[in-house]
């Protein structure tokens, strides 16, 4: 390392060099007020800020010098040891202000909040800057692989059908060249094989065109012939159905007869059946009627008595309970004569005698 790389790392000592506090700059962005708090408090909040910040004022100088460095290897170490306290200037020293101040003050979170989001960009941006001087040559070598595999892979399409993920960039030229040829060496082989396949495919097809035809001519002179054959085959046939219908129509003519008569005689024998069957029915009827009828009478009579005796023993019972008088008189009512188409005098003398009798009785019913 140089002795003017070395004297710029001896002024990185941040303590050293950090005599001078840098106190908090309030932009428009960061208003106290925008968060509702006062200027003092807002002051006091910040107040731990102001030895990170003065280290970072000798960070930033340094960067300036550092960033415009050639980029070479002795220079890459001076990128990274400058990235390095610029990454702990912002991890421990802005965000963990932030951490600490967030946790007990709400409102001021969001002002801490804006804060870290306005001061972290120019520490990132010089962290971006350098991690970039940084890895400058690596990136190189990644971007002249990349290329390299490219223009490698360029060369394989024609011989390879899927080149997706393949990485040819470590193979040295002469490894590569040796790959190429031998996939080019077997694409090619196998080129003339499918050519060779191809042109036997088409001989074949030639030659089974030409067994067609020949085929196709025998099969022609084959069904000629057979056509023929078919032909008087087809007319001796012809007379052997003529034949045959004839012989058919002659036996259906009589199986039709057959069938006429025996048609004829079911008809007459279910006629006799039906009208048996309707007698039959008829007659049936005519006994269930009377049956009923019968039955129905009966029913009727018997109701009739019931009710006539239900009568009577209520009339019973109620001229039991009634006078001597009113009884002796029902009991005289009661007797009777039947009616006669007698025409003689001595039926009229015991008529006659009779109501005297039931005149007689009541008489004397009254004056008991």
């Amino acid at each position: 390392m140089s002795k003017d790389l070395a004297q710029q790392q001896q002024e990185w000592d941040l303590h050293e060099n950090a005599e001078n506090l840098v106190p908090l700059e309030f932009t428009e962005e960061i208003k106290p007020d925008l968060f509702g708090l006062e200027v003092a408090k807002a002051t006091e909040m910040v107040s731990g800020l102001s030895t990170t910040l003065a280290e970072r004022e000798v960070l930033k100088n340094a960067y300036a010098d550092v960033i415009n460095l050639e980029i070479t290897t002795e220079t890459l170490p001076v990128f990274k040891e400058l990235r390095l306290k610029i990454v702990k200037n912002r991890t421990q020293g802005i965000e963990k202000w932030h951490k600490n101040n967030k946790a007990f003050y709400l409102a001021g979170g969001r002002f801490v909040d804006a804060v870290k989001n306005k001061e972290i960009v120019v520490n990132e941006e010089m962290e971006e800057k350098l991690l970039e001087a940084e890895k400058f040559f690596e990136n190189q070598e990644k971007e002249k692989a990349r290329l390299l595999n490219e223009s490698r892979i360029e060369k394989l399409k024609t011989y390879v059908e899927d080149t997706t993920g393949l990485d040819f960039s470590p193979m040295t030229d002469e490894d590569f060249d040796d790959y190429l040829l031998g996939k080019k060496t077997r694409f090619e082989n196998e080129q003339k094989e499918r050519e060779a396949e191809a042109l036997r495919i088409e001989n074949e097809r030639l030659a089974e065109i030409e067994r067609q035809k020949s085929i196709e001519a025998e099969n022609a002179k084959l069904k000629a012939e057979a056509e023929a054959k078919e032909k008087a085959l087809a007319e001796e046939r012809r007379l052997q159905a003529e034949k045959e219908a004839k012989l058919l129509a002659e036996q259906k003519a009589i199986a039709d007869a057959k069938e006429r008569e025996i048609e004829r005689e079911r008809a007459e024998a279910k006629i006799k059946a039906d009208a048996l069957e309707a007698e039959n029915q008829r007659k049936l009827k005519e006994e269930r009627e009377a049956r009923e009828k019968a039955e129905n009478e009966i029913r009727l009579q018997k109701e009739a008595k019931e009710k006539a005796d239900l009568l009577a023993k209520k009339e019973a019972e109620k001229l039991a309970k009634a006078p001597i008088k009113k009884q002796l008189n029902v009991w005289v009512d009661d007797f009777s004569i039947p009616v006669s188409e007698i025409n003689h005098a001595k039926r009229i003398e015991i008529e006659e005698k009779f109501f005297a009798f039931k005149k007689w009785a009541r008489t004397e019913i009254e004056n008991m």
